[in-house]
């Protein structure tokens, strides 16, 4: 999350058009307990904006797993491959639903969230 302030009338617009849903398990706010936050899909330390085209909202877990992260290491192909970005790229395209919860499709982005210490890669609804 941003050091700097974003207006309440730019968190409501970025809400809104994630649906008051996280941008990567699409988990509703209703549902989730701790409030989403404000996701910057490009982080500030790699020299995203706090514009709105760069804004989505996430669950605290899972924006918590992605950090300041863009890309991360493909354990198949070992190259580095970009995170899913909820605004320009189609969610059944990187995870689907699953009994247990939502699951990413790519090994890169699974194994991202299976880092030690990062918690269980899974998110239940």
């Amino acid at each position: 999350m941003s050091p700097h302030a974003l207006s309440v009338a730019l968190r409501q617009r970025v809400a809104e058009a994630a649906c008051f849903r996280c941008g990567y398990c699409l988990t509703s706010q209703r549902i989730i307990g701790p409030l989403l936050e404000i996701d910057h899909i490009i982080p500030e330390a790699r020299g995203g904006t706090s514009g709105e085209e760069n804004l989505w909202l996430a669950c605290p877990m899972y924006n918590s797993h992605k950090a300041d992260r863009q890309e991360t290491v493909d354990p198949e192909s070992r190259s580095a491959v970009p995170l899913f970005n909820p605004r320009s790229e189609r969610w059944e395209d990187h995870f689907e639903w699953m009994e247990a919860g939502t699951h990413p499709r790519g090994p890169a982005f699974a194994a991202r969230l299976r880092q030690p210490g990062d918690g269980d890669a899974q998110h239940r609804r």
